[in-house]
């Protein structure tokens, strides 16, 4: 990685950051005001769909690196960035705008893959959860034809996209976790990846904006809901397909079958505390529960 493209990517994650603090608190305001709220695991009543902050926060700083890589900054990957900036923003907007109407209109009494098309199937119903696994499945079908690859890997991207939207919306139940999850996987992908420019130019002003709404995350200060849980899955997904080996990539579908067939059948909060590590990664820097 030279120079000029380290001194690009922390500008974008500490500018990214700012911003999105800015508007965490304009946002919450607004949510508050509106009285989407809903009760978190402690019976408190605090804003919900926050992740729509990550909305406004991945248009600004895309649009912002659009001007920088078109008119600025002769990198040398500018198309190949841009056009990166055009998939991930396009797929984050659509999916996080499928989480706002579930946090906003969704029923909760519904749970699972089998609940929802259910009652797709059965009763004619068509409920928001039903609509955002359809709309996932659409996002992560557009992304495994946008990437190129073999008809076996394009299947495969479509599997790991959708997969990992939905994993990262499961966990979603406890102040904290499905940020952790997320930076745990970007940070083992960033293993492989330390040396491609190009991971650096996408993923820094991600890490930027999570790590901005991550305090008040973990300390249950407000919900990302539905909205931010499924644009965390989505944009680990394709961060995945676009720079992950590919025996990475076959653990992480292998990870994510393995952890849907057991979230169908039991629960995910009550398997983590079962197990001493997983219970205390989980618990590291929340408010103490009551």
């Amino acid at each position: 990685m030279t120079i000029p493209s380290l001194i690009v990517s922390t500008v974008s994650l500490f500018t990214i950051f700012i911003v999105t603090t800015i508007l965490k608190i304009m946002v919450q305001r607004f949510l508050l005001t509106q009285h989407i709220v809903r009760l978190n695991y402690r019976k408190e009543e605090i804003a919900t769909a926050m992740g729509l902050v990550y909305m406004f926060s991945i248009s600004i700083m895309y649009g912002l690196g659009t001007i920088a890589f078109r008119y600025i900054l002769p990198i040398g990957q500018n198309d190949q960035v841009l056009q990166q900036f055009s998939f991930i923003l396009f797929s984050v907007l659509l999916i996080g705008l499928i989480g706002w109407l579930d946090d906003t209109y969704g029923n909760k009494e519904v749970k699972g893959f089998t609940g929802h098309f259910g009652k797709l199937f059965k009763e004619r119903e068509l409920t928001t959860g039903a609509l955002k696994a359809l709309g996932g499945g659409f996002v992560a079908l557009y992304a495994s034809f946008y990437i190129e690859g073999s008809l076996l890997e394009r299947i495969l991207h479509f599997f790991i996209i959708a997969l990992m939207t939905n994993w990262i919306n499961l966990l979603d139940l406890r102040p904290g976790r499905s940020v952790k999850f997320f930076l745990f996987i970007i940070i083992l992908l960033t293993i492989f990846t330390f040396s491609i420019e190009l991971y650096w130019f996408i993923i820094s002003p991600v890490i930027g904006m999570v790590i901005a709404l991550f305090p008040g995350d973990l300390k249950a200060k407000f919900m990302l809901g539905d909205t931010g849980a499924n644009i965390l899955g989505v944009v680990a997904g394709i961060i995945i397909v676009l720079f992950a080996p590919i025996l990475f990539k076959w653990f992480v579908l292998a990870f994510l079958l393995v952890g849907h067939a057991i979230a169908e059948k039991y629960s995910v909060s009550l398997l983590i505390e079962r197990f001493y590590l997983l219970r205390m990664i989980d618990k590291w820097g929340r408010a103490t529960d009551n």
